[in-house]
């Protein structure tokens, strides 16, 4: 099962938690307030790998980049 959609947009990565696990996932463990666009949390590229890491710490299944 696919969890998170995700989109390298170069200066930027969109993040968008697709079932509710994910969701919960994201706002106990990343900025629950960080900037939307849609669906999609904004996400700098350098704080990409610390959340795929926390991903795979909680064995998340994650989407292609």
């Amino acid at each position: 099962m696919k969890h998170f959609e995700i989109e390298n947009h170069g200066t930027l990565v969109l993040v968008k938690p697709i079932t509710e696990f994910a969701k919960e996932w994201w706002y106990k463990n990343v900025d629950p307030h960080a900037d939307m666009y849609g669906k999609f949390f904004v996400v700098e590229p350098r704080y990409l790998e610390p959340i795929m890491q926390g991903f795979y710490d909680t064995r998340v299944e994650i989407g292609d980049i």
